[in-house]
């Protein structure tokens, strides 16, 4: 069966989100959620975007350190892992993400963005790198089984 992934670039202050499905198409950048101040409208959002495009699981980011420990961020995105578990009919699946953003920049930049355009696509771009970061730690898991 076909599994439909969001994607979620989590921060403090935006939320990128990213679409695709397991027959390996390249995932999509498809919002980015400006955050509010009551984390139950962010979580709600995620599962109306989940819900409007059939999603079977979410893929969040989080960003560890370089020697793999949680950092402040990540510790942040943990917390928000753990209330979106708690209200979300699908599964979140949690992966890490760090450098997601630089890469969504170089990604960016070598297709002749702009910075301005960088700036405002960062977020959901990097939410398509968390898919396939997943994708990579879940085909890499496989194989070692």
């Amino acid at each position: 069966m076909d599994e439909i992934l969001i994607g979620i670039d989590f921060g403090t202050k935006r939320i990128g989100v990213a679409l695709s499905s397991t027959n390996l198409l390249p995932p999509s950048p498809i919002t980015t959620i400006h955050r509010s101040k009551r984390l139950g409208h962010d979580i709600g959002e995620l599962i109306r975007i989940a819900g409007n495009h059939q999603a079977t699981a979410f893929i969040l980011g989080l960003p560890l350190l370089k020697d793999g420990s949680s950092g402040r961020m990540a510790n942040l995105a943990s917390e928000f892992c753990r209330a979106l578990e708690k209200v979300s009919p699908i599964p979140v699946h949690t992966v890490d993400e760090s450098f997601s953003s630089a890469y969504a920049d170089d990604d960016l930049f070598s297709r002749g963005f702009t910075a301005e355009r960088v700036t405002k696509l960062r977020d959901a771009m990097a939410a398509c790198h968390i898919i396939e970061a997943w994708r990579k730690a879940t085909e890499s898991r496989k194989s070692a089984e």
